[in-house]
Order: structure tokens, then sequence, then C-alpha cells
């Protein structure tokens, strides 16, 4: 029955129809509801108010069901559609409205102010979705510096002892970074035919340290596409470029492909991604430490519970033979969990990576040893939720602590980064 007042509800709001059995509908709808539309229309005054507009909608929708010819009603109702994310439906009640004659010339302005401002809604909502963020953070090892702080080296002679200088050690400091992403449907035959669309995701991002040598750019776009010929089947590609003032430009290009299938895990309703992937990586000063990656990657979303599981395992080949180390075998667990809260949402994430190197890294340390790393890293991260109808404002704070261990002392480090700032999503 409520879905059928609601129906009808919007259809009178809408002038759609003007057939007697929706207004025998609403009448029946009117007495069956005892809540007063009076009540209802404060309480999603209130809730408009604090940004709830979701609630907001389907309150004062069941107060245009007892009193559908009351303007402020449908004025607040406008605001929460609006505010929900419907912006075309906000805009033609609001049209309707403007042409009351028995407005008063207060309401009047801020109907027109409105549709004004919902036009820019709708022009916006046909852009790319994306997010902005600009932070503060401090690192206590700006430059990921050994956290060893002495260490020998291996000569015919005997062990010589070396303790790094004071700029080769850890060094702590504020920085700031400012970031873009877009992410987005290429649009057109080309891209959706015969398979299905091509998705697209850009990222920028720019960070200044109190040391200069800490100063870097971080870019790089993703494209991928499902087929329909293979269900449930994906191919992606990607490439990233990092420039840091203090080491060689990073790239790293990336092709992928597998399936995606439905899971259960402890009774729970999960999409599990299989798939294999290749990389090239490659430094610009440095191409005695380029490498092709090939792996095995899965991933495991479980939205009920806000758990995600992803796991790797691959080999990176050295291409020279001259690499420090030589080929690389290489295995990683990440394990997330997402918490949606009242006042916004909490995610901690816990990583632990796995590194062994084929052969000994250098004659001078520890007798040529083959190196082993491991590394931990554990993140926390809150955002607050500011609604508004153009952009959700989110305050955010994290705290992230590294650890990295390793057979030989020169390559362990330990780091912490707290970060604050703000998120805007569109």
């Amino acid at each position: 029955m409520s879905y059928l007042c609601a129906s009808a509800a919007k259809l009178c709001v809408k002038r759609l129809v003007s057939s007697l059995s929706i207004c025998l509908m609403l009448a029946v709808c009117a007495t069956s509801v005892a809540a007063s539309p009076e009540s209802d229309f404060t309480s999603g005054q209130r809730l408009n108010a604090s940004g709830k507009y979701a609630q907001a909608a389907e309150l004062l929708e069941g107060a245009l069901l007892r009193s559908p010819d009351d303007l402020r009603i449908q004025l607040e109702y406008a605001i929460a559609l609006a505010g929900s994310g419907s912006v075309i439906t906000a805009q033609h009640l609001l049209l309707q409205l403007s042409n009351e004659a028995k407005l008063d010339p207060e309401t009047r302005r801020q109907i027109n102010y409105l549709v004004q401002k919902n036009k820019v809604l709708a022009y916006v909502s046909k852009l790319p979705k994306g997010s902005a963020s600009i932070v503060v953070g401090h690192d206590d090892n700006l430059l990921n510096a050994s956290s060893q702080g002495a260490f020998e080296l291996t000569l015919p002679g005997g062990n010589l002892g070396v303790t790094p200088s004071e700029d080769q050690r850890p060094k702590a400091g504020f920085f700031t970074r400012t970031s873009l992403q877009l992410n987005g449907t290429l649009q057109g035959d080309l891209f959706q035919a015969p398979a299905q669309p091509v998705h697209y995701g850009l990222f920028i991002s720019q960070s200044h340290g109190a040391d200069k040598l800490a100063n870097r750019t971080h870019w790089g776009v993703l494209l991928e596409k499902k087929h329909s010929l293979f269900p449930g089947s994906y191919i992606k590609a990607s490439h990233q470029q990092l420039r840091a003032h203090a080491a060689s430009t990073y790239r790293q290009s990336l092709l992928a492909g597998g399936l995606t299938m439905g899971s259960t895990v402890w009774g729970y309703g999960c999409q599990t991604r299989l798939g294999a992937e290749v990389q090239t990586r490659s430094y610009e000063q440095a191409k005695q430490l380029n490498g092709h990656y090939t792996g095995l990657q899965t991933h495991t979303s479980c939205q009920n519970t806000g758990l995600q599981l992803t796991t790797r395992l691959g080999k990176d080949a050295a291409t020279q033979v001259s690499r420090p180390g030589g080929n690389q075998l290489q295995t990683a667990i990440k394990l997330a969990y997402h918490k949606q809260l009242h006042t916004g949402s909490l995610q901690a994430q816990a990583e632990w990576s796995w590194q062994q190197d084929a052969d000994g890294y250098s004659p001078l340390l520890d007798n040529n040893q083959a190196r082993r790393l491991q590394r931990t890293t554990f993140r926390l991260e809150y955002r607050g939720q500011v609604n508004n109808s153009l952009f959700d404002w989110q305050p955010y704070a994290s705290v992230e602590f590294q650890q990295q261990r390793a057979n030989i002392p020169l390559f362990s480090l330990r780091k912490r980064v707290i970060l604050f700032g703000l998120v805007a999503d569109w």
C-alpha cells in the first residue's frame, strides 16, 4: 500500500495525470496514515537542515500524501530530492512551484535561487565523478632512510664498521599533499560495442615537504573493460609515474585480465576476482634496477561486512644481469575493513609483503647474502561527513605505521605518518 501511495503522490505533485483513480488512491492513503502532515513537514525540514536528504524525502512524501497542495511541503520535498541526487525531478517540481500565483515574495526568491542552483547541479552531475583533497602531514622518516644506526662492510681483510652520516639518518618533517581523481565511462560506439563500456580512472598528486628532497609528483591512468562474450571476464590496463626530487623517475605499466564471480564467505555474499597481470617497472636514472613482473592476483570483496582481501604472488625478472639481487620473488596480502558510522566512515588496512632475491645483493654486504625483505603496514583512516548538494566535504585524518625487516640491516626501516585535511567528492 505504501508503494502505491508514494507513486500516487509523485504523479500528482508532478501534475502528470489528473485521473480520478489517482485522487481516490490519495484519499485512501490519507485516511490510512495516522501521522499529521505538519509533523512530517517539521521533521523533514529539520532533516534537510542537517543534510539527511534521503530521510527527509521519505517523510515529506508521506506529508504530501495527506496534503498534496501544501506549497511549503512541496518546496521542502524539492530540496530533499535535489540533495539526495534526484536533481531533474526536483527541478521539475520547483519550476511548477514558481508558477504559483499565491507565493509570497520571499518564497519566490528562494525558489528562483534553488532553480539556478539546480541548473549548476544538473551540469555537474554530467561531469565525471571524482574527488579532490588537500592534507597536511607529518612523517618521521621523510626520505625512507635506513633505521640501522650502524652496519658493516665485508672486505677481504675483514669487516669494516660504517656509521651513517647525519644526512643519511631518518629525518622527520611536515609536508602538504594535494590530489585530484576522476572516474567515468567512455562514451560512443567505439568504446561500447560489441562489449561492455570502458571505465576509466585518472589521478594526480603533488607533495611538498620541509625537505625539498621529499618533493614528488605521482600520476596515473587506468582503463578497464568487461566483455559480454565471456560473462564475468575483464581486462584492464594502467600506467603510473612517480617523479621524486631525490631519486630517479619511476614508471610502471600494467596489463591484467581475469574473471569475476560470486562467492560465499562465512555465509555472506561476496564477489571474488581472479586474474593474472604483467608489469614493466623502470627507473629513468637507474636502469640496472628495471624489471618485468608477472604474477597472479585475487581480490575478494564482501559488501555486507565491509571486508576486502587482496593477495598477490609473482616474479620480478631483472632486465639486466647486473641488477643487485637478480630476480625477485614477491608476495603480498592486504586486508581492509570499512565501517560506516553515524558521523562519517572508518577504514582500517593491514598489509604484509615479502620479497626474496635470487642472488646475492653485493659482495660488500653480509658476504653477498641474498636479500630478504618483510614489510608490514597498518593504516587507520577516518572521514567525517558534511553533506552539501554540490560536494560532500569530508574532514580527513589518518595514521600509518610501516616497518621493513631485512636480513641485511642496511635495508631495515621504520616510519610513522599522520595526516589531517579535507576531501571533497562529487
